[in-house]
């Protein structure tokens, strides 16, 4: 007598490998194998991705004391190329070129260039023609060879500006053209009309690695209301606090609690007559001087008859300093020395008479911290 054969149980794997794959009426039951290391790798790379933009924005707040906002701002609106063109605006010695120059240090992704041209230091329209010229030329080319190549005409300038930024563009360089106090320009003869090229050339050049960036102590209504170019995105530097500039002074002195008691002295009274970091630092460094010498050692911390002592040194000093006329110094820069143009070093006076200071414009670029670098050093320094 025969008993029905119960049929065997079939597992996943048996039943894989007896349905014939190539048969369209036998359904695979096979799930596709899971990639989890495929699917970490991407999660992995954006968090250290996260932790590396994290860290870049810490670095430049750090550097850059009361300006927060306008870091971000600054990382956010730079990069990635292509980007809208760029006007930082505010008085000065707000931060503005020590911020962008440090902001272009930080972004991503590299390579990148940046042609500086500080035209404060540029006497007229050929020298900032030569000026970017010459940094975007070829590390070969010979310093005659360039000056000969330098345009007369705006047309011809931009027809040589978009030449040179085509081979860094086609090697994928992001290139940043920076001009700062661009306010400059109308005292320029045809000035007005070389204005209005500047701020035409994101439209003019049409290069989309090419990204374009002005900085001025001019509101932005007082150039685009002359033009029909792309306006771009601004970036304001309002002026310091008291606080902020307590930041800005206080940074890498080697003695901070005796330099503190010391601002605690004397910084608000010169805070009320100019909140310029440049001009106070050089009002407060001789006074710095005379309220330490009744110390005998510079390292010594003071305490709270120590701090009494000075500050009765020190006040009839400062009553003195807030009428006294003192200099600003500046330093040419590296190319006018080397054109003849400026051999030696030149000050500008500055005057505390009660509440109110006679302003004049200081030939130098103005950057908080005492910073003095040449235009060139500075944009083609290794970033």
């Amino acid at each position: 007598m025969s008993h029905p054969v119960t049929p065997r149980r079939s597992t996943r794997s048996s039943a894989g490998s007896a349905s014939d794959p190539a048969s369209p009426t036998s359904p695979s039951k096979s799930r596709p194998k899971s990639t989890p290391r495929r699917q970490l790798i991407p999660a992995a790379a954006k968090e250290e991705e996260g932790e590396d933009e994290r860290s870049t924005i810490n670095a430049l707040l750090e550097a850059l004391p009361g300006r927060r906002a306008q870091a971000s701002d600054l990382l956010r609106l730079l990069a990635p190329a292509p980007a809208l063109p760029l006007l930082l605006y505010g008085g000065a010695a707000t931060g503005k070129t020590r911020a962008l120059l440090l902001a272009l240090r930080h972004i991503l992704p590299r390579p990148r260039l940046v042609a500086y041209a500080a035209l404060r230091s540029l006497p007229s329209p050929r020298s900032l023609f030569a000026s970017l010229l010459s940094q975007l030329s070829p590390p070969s080319s010979s310093s005659a060879s360039c000056r000969k190549r330098v345009p007369d005409k705006p047309s011809d300038f931009v027809a040589a500006l978009r030449d040179a930024l085509a081979t860094h563009c086609a090697q994928g360089e992001s290139v940043y053209l920076v001009f700062d106090n661009l306010e400059v320009v109308r005292s320029w003869d045809k000035g007005g009309q070389l204005l209005a090229l500047i701020l035409r050339l994101h439209d003019l050049l049409r290069l989309p690695q090419v990204v374009l960036v002005y900085v001025s102590s001019a509101t932005p209504d007082a150039y685009y209301s002359m033009t029909g170019s792309v306006e771009p995105n601004h970036i304001y530097f309002p002026d310091y606090t008291v606080d902020e500039v307590r930041d800005i002074l206080m940074r890498g002195h080697p003695n901070p609690k005796l330099y503190t008691s010391f601002l605690s002295v004397v910084l608000k009274p010169l805070f009320r007559v100019t909140r310029r970091v440049d001009e106070l630092g050089a009002a407060l460094e001789p006074l710095f001087r005379r309220y330490c010498e009744p110390l005998g050692d510079m390292n010594a911390v003071p305490d709270e008859s120590t701090k009494r002592r000075l500050f009765e040194h020190i006040q009839p000093h400062l009553a003195v300093a807030l009428n006294e006329t003192f200099s600003v110094p500046m330093r040419a820069s590296v190319d006018q020395c080397k054109d003849g143009n400026s051999g030696v070093k030149a000050s500008t006076k500055r005057q505390f008479s009660g509440t109110r200071l006679l302003l004049m414009q200081l030939c130098s670029i103005q950057l908080e911290g005492q910073i003095t670098i040449s235009a060139r050093e500075r944009a083609l320094r290794p970033l």
